[in-house]
C-alpha cells in the first residue's frame, strides 16, 4: 500500500505555515510563553519512549484502538507510516515486531500539535537557539528542501531518542514538529521517510 506521499508533506507544511504571528516580537514572546508552559501529561514528550500515550515499542493494534484507521500514510518492505490528521497531526513508523510479522510495533512517532512539550516546555514554535540549550548534544541530521524553495532541517540527539523538524519563521528557525524514536538509534533510520516530496539534500 503506498498512499500519496505528497498530501504527507503538504500536511506536515501546513500545520508548521499556520498562525504565523504579524511581527519577529509577536513571534518571539510567543515562543517564550510557549516554552514556559508545562506539558499536561497526555502531551508529555519524553526523549527515546514515548509522546504522551503513545509509547515506543506499543503495539500498533492499540494505537489503530485509540486513533482509528489513519487518514494517509506509506508502507513498504514490511516498514509503514500511519497519519492522523485532526487539531493535531500525529504520525507514527512501525515495524513488525519479530520474524512471525503477524504484529507491528511503533519504532518513531512525530507530533506537531502545539500543546506535546517535554518536560521543560520544549516543542513546537520552540526557537532551535532554545533547544540547543536543553539538548546541548544536538547535531543536523538531515536537509530537505521543496519545490517552493523552502527548506526544512532535522536536528536530532541520538543518544536521548529525540529529534526536531525546524524551518525558517518570521526570521528565526523555529521547531515545526518533534520526533521520539529509540535511544541510540538516528532518527534517519527509517526506509521510508516522512518528509515525503521534499528534496533530501546531500
Amino acid at each position: 500500500m503506498k498512499i500519496s506521499s505528497f498530501r504527507i508533506a503538504l500536511a506536515f507544511c501546513a500545520l508548521s505555515a499556520c498562525a504565523q504571528p504579524s511581527s519577529q516580537k509577536a513571534a518571539r514572546e510567543d515562543s517564550v510563553r510557549q516554552a514556559a508552559a508545562p506539558a499536561a501529561p497526555e502531551a508529555l514528550l519524553t526523549p527515546g519512549e514515548s509522546a504522551g500515550k503513545f509509547r515506543l515499542g506499543q503495539d500498533m493494534d492499540s494505537i489503530f484502538a485509540l486513533l482509528g484507521k489513519p487518514d494517509d500514510g506509506d508502507a513498504a518492505m514490511g516498514k509503514a507510516w500511519g497519519i492522523w490528521h485532526g487539531v493535531d497531526t500525529i504520525a507514527v513508523y512501525s515495524t513488525y515486531a519479530d520474524s512471525n510479522m503477524n504484529r507491528r510495533t511503533a519504532r518513531q512517532i512525530v507530533v506537531s500539535g502545539e500543546d506535546y512539550r517535554t518536560g521543560n516546555g520544549i516543542g513546537r514554535n520552540t526557537p532551535l537557539k532554545t533547544i540547543r540549550e536543553s539538548f546541548p548534544a544536538l547535531q543536523p541530521a538531515a536537509t530537505y528542501v521543496s519545490d517552493t524553495n523552502d527548506t526544512l532541517w532535522v536536528y536530532d540527539e541520538q543518544a536521548a531518542g529525540i529529534a526536531f523538524d525546524i524551518r525558517k519563521k518570521d526570521g528565526q528557525l523555529l521547531c515545526s514538529a518533534v520526533t521520539i524514536h529509540n535511544r541510540q538509534e538516528p532518527v534517519t533510520a527509517t526506509y521510508l521517510t516522512i518528509h515525503a516530496g521534499w528534496k533530501k539534500l546531500p
